[in-house]
Parts: C-alpha cells; sequence; structure tokens
C-alpha cells in the first residue's frame, strides 16, 4: 500500500506475505482506494492488520508514517515485480531488439502465477 507518492517509507515489503491474500483484500476493500485523511487511514491500518494482510511491526511502522501527515493522502494499493539481468545478459538482448520484450515476458510470468486478471 502507498499513499500516492512516491515515497519508499509509505510502501510495505515482504517477500513472504500471501499476495493473492492482499489482491483478494483489495478486492472486497476496493471503496477504500480513494484520498483518506488520517482518521480513515488508522481505521484502513487497523483492518489491514486484523485481516492479517500487514504485521504487527509494519502496522506500526505505517500508522507512525501516516500519523506524520495532517492532509487527506491517496491509498494506493500495488505490488511490485522485479526482474534483474545482469549486463552480460542484457546487452546481447538489447543488440538483438530482444531486451522489451524478455521483461514483458517476465511480468506476463509472474502474472501467470497469480490468479488474477
Amino acid at each position: 500500500m502507498g499513499t500516492g507518492k512516491n515515497i519508499s517509507e509509505s510502501y510495505y515489503s515482504c517477500g513472504s506475505f500471501d499476495i493473492e491474500k492482499y489482491i483478494q483484500f483489495w478486492i472486497d476493500n476496493s471503496d477504500s482506494i480513494w484520498q483518506m485523511d488520517k482518521v480513515k487511514r488508522a481505521e484502513l491500518l487497523k483492518n489491514m492488520l486484523l485481516g492479517e494482510i500487514i504485521p504487527k511491526m509494519e502496522y506500526d511502522r505505517l500508522l507512525s508514517f501516516s500519523d506524520g501527515y495532517d492532509k487527506p493522502l491517496n491509498v494506493c494499493p500495488e505490488f511490485g515485480v522485479y526482474c534483474y539481468w545482469s549486463f552480460e545478459q542484457a546487452q546481447p538482448l538489447d543488440e538483438k531488439g530482444m531486451f522489451v520484450e524478455d521483461i514483458c515476458n517476465c511480468i506476463s510470468e509472474v502474472y501467470g502465477q497469480l490468479n488474477i486478471e
């Protein structure tokens, strides 16, 4: 979950969390995707904690971050896909005009493993 700005402190990142549970949470709570004041953000984070979407440590960190902003913030659910290529891998692909295709294939492979459309 981010605040709609490129502020890394507003994001929760965990390699072992259940992405499908996270996605389902946001499908079930799509009405929460909008600008929220501090009180509503705290309620949302509490619901995420109780729903086991975020662990207590992240709840505390995100709540502390959120409390630092009095103005409404955009709530933006998202997840990242990270694909890595070494220079030795990327250069020949790029020279053949295939690097962008390889990136798209990597992302498609990740999305294909998820039960989402």
